[in-house]
């Protein structure tokens, strides 16, 4: 749809090289969505409704909820990523021993992964992206959204930062 680039979809079997966390296998089904041409609002939008049809056609669509945040562009997330070395900087003494690691190493955005039950109140209360965001990143998140409710695609924006699909 206008994007002057091409969609494509996959699933199947994907492996880790690494040694898997607890709890997860080497083998693992993934669905991903790969856009190949310009980036764009247009893009993200025939992205979302891509997976929206295979969704529809394999009869999951009424099991979902699209959940919609973004960290922004390069420099937002940049800026993102000083507001929570702050903000768990703040809280380093209740954070779990995984999440004070991350914390030193530099890698807050995982810290909010954590299913620890000591990070709860530090991933709860984290700040929100839109804090972070550039004025051409805020602007593009609003076409995204503007484009999404033009073709009836419904989504809800979460009350706090979430990562992955």
């Amino acid at each position: 749809g206008g994007t002057g680039g091409a969609r494509v979809f996959y699933c199947g079997p994907m492996f880790r090289y690494e040694r898997p966390q607890r709890g997860r296998q080497r083998q693992f089904t993934q669905f991903g969505i790969e856009h190949i041409g310009p980036a764009g609002p247009a893009a993200d939008v025939g992205a979302i409704a891509l997976a929206r049809d295979v969704l529809g056609r394999v009869g999951l669509l009424g099991d979902t909820t699209l959940l919609l945040n973004t960290l922004g562009d390069a420099a937002s997330r940049e800026r993102y990523a000083a507001l929570l070395r702050e903000h768990f900087a703040g809280m380093r003494e209740s954070l779990s021993p995984d999440s004070q690691r991350r914390l030193e190493e530099g890698r807050v955005l995982r810290i909010l992964d954590s299913k620890a039950a000591a990070d709860r109140d530090a991933v709860d209360s984290a700040p929100d992206p839109a804090q972070a965001w550039t004025p051409d990143a805020a602007g593009r998140f609003e076409r995204v959204l503007a484009g999404l409710d033009a073709i009836g695609i419904a989504y809800r924006l979460p009350p706090r930062p979430l990562r992955g699909l």
